[in-house]
Protein backbone atom coordinates (compact mmCIF):
# COMPACT_ATOMS: atom_id res chain seq x y z
CA UNK A 1 0.00 0.00 0.00
CA UNK A 2 1.34 3.40 -1.31
CA UNK A 3 1.31 7.02 1.09
CA UNK A 4 -0.06 9.51 -1.26
CA UNK A 5 0.57 13.19 -1.01
CA UNK A 6 -1.89 15.65 -1.78
CA UNK A 7 -0.72 16.14 -5.36
CA UNK A 8 -0.39 12.58 -5.83
CA UNK A 9 3.23 11.71 -5.45
CA UNK A 10 4.22 8.75 -2.99
CA UNK A 11 5.76 9.52 -0.02
CA UNK A 12 6.12 6.45 1.53
CA UNK A 13 5.01 2.42 1.27
CA UNK A 14 3.44 0.47 3.94
CA UNK A 15 3.09 -3.14 3.90
CA UNK A 16 -0.26 -3.34 5.26
CA UNK A 17 -3.82 -4.92 3.76
CA UNK A 18 -5.73 -2.26 5.04
CA UNK A 19 -5.65 1.32 6.89
CA UNK A 20 -8.10 4.25 7.99
CA UNK A 21 -7.18 7.98 9.02
CA UNK A 22 -7.52 8.75 12.63
CA UNK A 23 -5.84 12.19 11.97
CA UNK A 24 -3.70 14.04 9.70
CA UNK A 25 -0.70 12.52 10.77
CA UNK A 26 -1.71 9.21 11.72
CA UNK A 27 -3.05 5.81 10.31
CA UNK A 28 -4.33 3.11 11.61
CA UNK A 29 -3.33 -0.25 9.55
CA UNK A 30 -3.84 -4.08 9.26
CA UNK A 31 -1.46 -6.41 8.42
CA UNK A 32 -1.23 -10.19 7.79
CA UNK A 33 0.57 -12.21 10.07
CA UNK A 34 2.85 -15.28 9.55
CA UNK A 35 0.33 -17.42 11.51
CA UNK A 36 -2.73 -15.82 9.68
CA UNK A 37 -1.64 -15.06 5.98
CA UNK A 38 -5.51 -15.09 5.00
CA UNK A 39 -6.15 -12.08 6.99
CA UNK A 40 -8.83 -13.35 9.15
CA UNK A 41 -6.98 -12.02 12.13
CA UNK A 42 -4.27 -9.17 11.69
CA UNK A 43 -2.28 -7.16 13.35
CA UNK A 44 -3.08 -3.30 13.86
CA UNK A 45 -0.58 -0.67 14.12
CA UNK A 46 -0.51 2.81 14.64
CA UNK A 47 1.34 4.73 12.07
CA UNK A 48 2.80 8.33 12.57
CA UNK A 49 3.54 9.67 8.79
CA UNK A 50 5.40 11.98 9.85
CA UNK A 51 7.65 10.55 11.52
CA UNK A 52 7.17 6.73 10.47
CA UNK A 53 7.47 5.62 13.78
CA UNK A 54 4.60 2.54 14.59
CA UNK A 55 3.25 1.91 17.92
CA UNK A 56 1.27 -2.17 17.76
CA UNK A 57 -2.33 -1.98 19.32
CA UNK A 58 -3.51 -4.89 21.20
CA UNK A 59 -5.28 -7.93 19.61
CA UNK A 60 -6.17 -9.28 16.39
CA UNK A 61 -8.38 -7.49 13.72
CA UNK A 62 -10.71 -8.48 10.67
CA UNK A 63 -11.36 -5.45 9.55
CA UNK A 64 -11.54 -1.46 10.51
CA UNK A 65 -13.73 1.85 9.81
CA UNK A 66 -12.21 5.37 9.68
CA UNK A 67 -13.75 8.04 10.92
CA UNK A 68 -10.89 10.69 10.35
CA UNK A 69 -12.31 12.29 13.57
CA UNK A 70 -9.51 10.80 15.96
CA UNK A 71 -11.61 7.36 15.87
CA UNK A 72 -11.47 4.39 13.80
CA UNK A 73 -13.60 1.87 14.68
CA UNK A 74 -12.21 -2.23 14.29
CA UNK A 75 -13.52 -5.43 14.29
CA UNK A 76 -12.39 -7.33 16.29
CA UNK A 77 -11.43 -11.44 15.36
CA UNK A 78 -14.25 -13.15 17.64
CA UNK A 79 -12.72 -16.25 19.64
CA UNK A 80 -14.22 -19.58 20.23
CA UNK A 81 -15.45 -18.32 23.40
CA UNK A 82 -17.52 -15.00 21.72
CA UNK A 83 -18.83 -16.11 18.63
CA UNK A 84 -20.30 -12.87 18.26
CA UNK A 85 -17.50 -9.95 16.24
CA UNK A 86 -16.59 -7.60 18.90
CA UNK A 87 -16.31 -3.71 17.59
CA UNK A 88 -13.80 -1.61 19.41
CA UNK A 89 -12.86 2.04 18.97
CA UNK A 90 -9.08 3.34 19.00
CA UNK A 91 -8.51 7.01 20.10
CA UNK A 92 -7.01 9.05 22.74
CA UNK A 93 -4.47 6.23 22.15
CA UNK A 94 -6.59 3.78 23.56
CA UNK A 95 -8.87 0.56 22.87
CA UNK A 96 -12.95 1.38 23.93
CA UNK A 97 -14.74 -1.75 23.78
CA UNK A 98 -18.30 -1.83 22.39
CA UNK A 99 -20.92 -2.72 24.91
CA UNK A 100 -22.38 -5.43 22.65
CA UNK A 101 -21.92 -7.03 19.97
CA UNK A 102 -21.68 -6.61 16.07
CA UNK A 103 -20.00 -4.76 13.22
CA UNK A 104 -19.11 -1.37 12.53
CA UNK A 105 -20.97 -0.08 9.30
CA UNK A 106 -20.57 3.34 8.85
CA UNK A 107 -19.62 6.92 10.94
CA UNK A 108 -21.61 10.35 10.60
CA UNK A 109 -19.76 12.57 8.83
CA UNK A 110 -18.93 14.81 12.06
CA UNK A 111 -17.61 11.63 13.40
CA UNK A 112 -20.16 11.67 16.70
CA UNK A 113 -22.21 8.74 15.35
CA UNK A 114 -21.26 5.38 14.49
CA UNK A 115 -23.69 2.53 12.88
CA UNK A 116 -23.62 -0.86 13.83
CA UNK A 117 -25.01 -4.22 12.15
CA UNK A 118 -25.84 -6.51 14.35
CA UNK A 119 -26.81 -9.89 13.49
CA UNK A 120 -25.71 -12.47 16.17
CA UNK A 121 -23.46 -15.24 14.65
CA UNK A 122 -24.17 -14.76 11.21
CA UNK A 123 -20.34 -13.16 10.10
CA UNK A 124 -20.57 -10.12 8.15
CA UNK A 125 -19.87 -10.50 4.53
CA UNK A 126 -19.96 -14.42 4.31
CA UNK A 127 -23.48 -14.98 2.64
CA UNK A 128 -22.94 -16.30 -0.81
CA UNK A 129 -26.32 -15.56 -2.05
CA UNK A 130 -29.97 -13.55 -0.55
CA UNK A 131 -29.42 -11.13 2.05
CA UNK A 132 -27.87 -11.08 5.62
CA UNK A 133 -30.75 -9.39 8.11
CA UNK A 134 -28.75 -7.40 10.73
CA UNK A 135 -30.59 -5.00 13.22
CA UNK A 136 -29.17 -1.24 12.53
CA UNK A 137 -27.72 -0.09 15.75
CA UNK A 138 -26.23 3.82 16.27
CA UNK A 139 -23.80 5.01 19.31
CA UNK A 140 -22.93 8.24 20.47
CA UNK A 141 -19.11 8.55 20.40
CA UNK A 142 -17.27 8.43 22.99
CA UNK A 143 -20.51 8.06 25.16
CA UNK A 144 -22.11 4.77 23.50
CA UNK A 145 -25.51 5.97 24.19
CA UNK A 146 -28.13 4.18 21.81
CA UNK A 147 -29.20 7.06 19.84
CA UNK A 148 -30.84 4.35 17.11
CA UNK A 149 -32.30 0.97 17.30
CA UNK A 150 -34.19 -0.38 14.51
CA UNK A 151 -35.72 -3.01 16.57
CA UNK A 152 -35.98 -5.63 13.80
CA UNK A 153 -33.37 -7.13 11.63
CA UNK A 154 -34.85 -5.38 8.55
CA UNK A 155 -31.30 -4.40 6.85
CA UNK A 156 -28.78 -6.41 4.60
CA UNK A 157 -25.25 -6.33 6.03
CA UNK A 158 -23.31 -7.09 3.38
CA UNK A 159 -24.62 -3.47 1.51
CA UNK A 160 -23.15 -0.33 2.47
CA UNK A 161 -25.15 2.09 5.08
CA UNK A 162 -25.24 5.89 4.31
CA UNK A 163 -25.69 8.44 6.96
CA UNK A 164 -27.07 11.84 5.35
CA UNK A 165 -24.58 15.13 5.35
CA UNK A 166 -26.06 16.58 8.26
CA UNK A 167 -26.04 13.07 10.33
CA UNK A 168 -29.87 13.11 10.87
CA UNK A 169 -31.15 10.40 8.55
CA UNK A 170 -29.16 7.16 7.63
CA UNK A 171 -30.00 5.18 4.28
CA UNK A 172 -29.68 0.83 3.68
CA UNK A 173 -30.85 -1.74 1.61
CA UNK A 174 -33.69 -3.38 2.70
CA UNK A 175 -33.29 -7.34 3.71
CA UNK A 176 -36.51 -7.46 1.08
CA UNK A 177 -34.84 -5.32 -1.41
CA UNK A 178 -35.45 -1.75 -1.66
CA UNK A 179 -34.27 1.16 0.21
CA UNK A 180 -34.82 2.09 3.54
CA UNK A 181 -34.55 5.66 4.91
CA UNK A 182 -34.48 5.83 8.65
CA UNK A 183 -34.79 9.30 10.48
CA UNK A 184 -32.82 9.44 13.47
CA UNK A 185 -35.50 10.77 15.32
CA UNK A 186 -38.27 8.46 14.72
CA UNK A 187 -37.83 4.19 14.33
CA UNK A 188 -40.10 4.29 11.57
CA UNK A 189 -38.89 4.04 7.96
CA UNK A 190 -39.52 5.09 5.03
CA UNK A 191 -39.24 2.79 1.65
CA UNK A 192 -38.37 2.99 -1.77
CA UNK A 193 -39.19 0.29 -3.77
CA UNK A 194 -36.75 -1.17 -6.43
CA UNK A 195 -34.14 0.48 -5.53
CA UNK A 196 -30.89 0.88 -3.55
CA UNK A 197 -29.28 3.82 -2.34
CA UNK A 198 -25.57 5.19 -3.28
CA UNK A 199 -25.11 8.44 -0.96
CA UNK A 200 -26.39 11.60 0.01
CA UNK A 201 -25.86 14.90 -1.94
CA UNK A 202 -24.74 17.95 0.21
CA UNK A 203 -27.86 19.79 0.45
CA UNK A 204 -30.19 16.28 1.97
CA UNK A 205 -30.95 14.61 -1.31
CA UNK A 206 -30.65 10.70 -1.72
CA UNK A 207 -29.06 9.15 -4.77
CA UNK A 208 -30.99 6.22 -6.14
CA UNK A 209 -30.34 3.36 -8.22
CA UNK A 210 -33.47 1.29 -9.86
CA UNK A 211 -32.98 -2.26 -10.42
CA UNK A 212 -33.29 -1.21 -14.53
CA UNK A 213 -29.83 1.05 -13.42
CA UNK A 214 -31.59 4.04 -13.78
CA UNK A 215 -30.01 6.61 -10.83
CA UNK A 216 -32.90 9.02 -9.84
CA UNK A 217 -32.21 11.74 -6.88
CA UNK A 218 -35.11 11.45 -3.99
CA UNK A 219 -35.21 15.60 -2.47
CA UNK A 220 -36.11 16.26 1.16
CA UNK A 221 -40.03 15.88 0.13
CA UNK A 222 -39.72 12.50 -1.33
CA UNK A 223 -39.94 13.27 -5.26
CA UNK A 224 -37.72 11.30 -7.40
CA UNK A 225 -36.25 13.49 -10.42
CA UNK A 226 -33.32 12.85 -12.91
CA UNK A 227 -30.10 13.89 -11.95
CA UNK A 228 -28.87 13.99 -15.85
CA UNK A 229 -25.40 12.25 -15.28
CA UNK A 230 -23.42 12.06 -18.11
CA UNK A 231 -23.28 8.42 -20.41
CA UNK A 232 -20.65 6.36 -18.72
CA UNK A 233 -20.18 4.54 -15.48
CA UNK A 234 -20.86 6.45 -12.03
CA UNK A 235 -18.75 6.18 -9.22
CA UNK A 236 -20.38 8.06 -6.07
CA UNK A 237 -18.29 10.22 -3.51
CA UNK A 238 -18.98 11.92 -0.14
CA UNK A 239 -21.37 15.00 -0.30
CA UNK A 240 -22.64 14.03 -3.43
CA UNK A 241 -19.41 14.30 -5.50
CA UNK A 242 -19.76 11.31 -8.56
CA UNK A 243 -17.40 10.84 -11.17
CA UNK A 244 -18.40 9.26 -14.44
CA UNK A 245 -16.10 7.11 -16.72
CA UNK A 246 -16.47 7.30 -20.35
CA UNK A 247 -16.35 4.56 -22.58
CA UNK A 248 -12.60 4.45 -24.62
CA UNK A 249 -11.52 2.94 -27.27
CA UNK A 250 -7.32 2.73 -26.39
CA UNK A 251 -5.55 3.72 -23.29
CA UNK A 252 -5.43 7.56 -23.80
CA UNK A 253 -8.50 8.27 -25.52
CA UNK A 254 -11.35 7.99 -22.34
CA UNK A 255 -12.10 10.56 -19.97
CA UNK A 256 -13.78 11.18 -16.42
CA UNK A 257 -16.26 13.64 -15.47
CA UNK A 258 -16.53 14.74 -12.15
CA UNK A 259 -18.83 17.34 -10.34
CA UNK A 260 -21.12 17.63 -8.06
CA UNK A 261 -24.98 19.60 -8.16
CA UNK A 262 -25.01 19.85 -12.29
CA UNK A 263 -21.74 21.31 -12.33
CA UNK A 264 -19.09 19.19 -14.23
CA UNK A 265 -14.99 19.27 -15.31
CA UNK A 266 -13.50 16.80 -17.55
CA UNK A 267 -10.52 14.62 -17.06
CA UNK A 268 -9.15 13.73 -20.65
CA UNK A 269 -6.35 11.26 -21.45
CA UNK A 270 -8.17 8.63 -18.90
CA UNK A 271 -9.20 4.98 -20.09
CA UNK A 272 -12.28 4.08 -18.60
CA UNK A 273 -11.36 0.75 -17.25
CA UNK A 274 -7.83 2.46 -15.69
CA UNK A 275 -9.19 5.85 -14.87
CA UNK A 276 -11.71 4.55 -11.80
CA UNK A 277 -11.22 6.59 -8.98
CA UNK A 278 -9.21 5.04 -5.94
CA UNK A 279 -9.90 7.62 -2.98
CA UNK A 280 -12.23 10.35 -2.27
CA UNK A 281 -11.22 13.56 0.38
CA UNK A 282 -13.88 13.20 3.11
CA UNK A 283 -15.56 16.45 1.97
CA UNK A 284 -15.85 15.01 -1.49
CA UNK A 285 -14.04 18.30 -2.82
CA UNK A 286 -11.23 15.95 -4.83
CA UNK A 287 -10.85 12.66 -6.09
CA UNK A 288 -7.25 10.57 -6.42
CA UNK A 289 -7.59 9.16 -9.75
CA UNK A 290 -4.99 6.13 -11.26
CA UNK A 291 -4.16 5.78 -14.70
CA UNK A 292 -2.33 1.99 -15.34
CA UNK A 293 -0.62 0.78 -17.78
CA UNK A 294 -1.12 -0.62 -21.23
CA UNK A 295 -0.53 -3.97 -20.82
CA UNK A 296 -2.12 -6.85 -17.95
CA UNK A 297 -0.28 -6.10 -14.64
CA UNK A 298 -2.38 -3.96 -13.39
CA UNK A 299 0.18 -2.30 -12.18
CA UNK A 300 -0.79 1.82 -11.73
CA UNK A 301 1.75 4.62 -13.78
CA UNK A 302 -0.13 7.57 -12.11
CA UNK A 303 -2.21 8.80 -9.54
CA UNK A 304 -3.23 12.50 -9.72
CA UNK A 305 -5.54 14.68 -7.48
CA UNK A 306 -8.57 16.13 -9.47
CA UNK A 307 -10.79 18.95 -6.93
CA UNK A 308 -14.65 18.87 -8.03
CA UNK A 309 -16.03 22.10 -9.66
Amino acid sequence: MDLLSADGAQRASLTAEAAAWVDASHLVTLETTPADPDGAAMAAWLVDVQTGSRLAIEGRFSGLLGGSHGAVALTRTPTQADSDAMAVIWRDGALDPAPFGGSPVAWSPDGSLLAFATAPRVPLGASAGGSEPARLVIVGVPSWERRFDSGDDLVDARLPVYFSADGRSVAATSTSGGTLIFDLATTTPTRVEASSPFGWTSNGGLILVGEDGQIRLRDGDGVLTDPALPTGLPVYGPAGSIAVLQPAATITSGSVQIGRNGTWRTVSGVAAGRGTPIAWTADGSACFLATGSSDASRELDRVFRVTVP
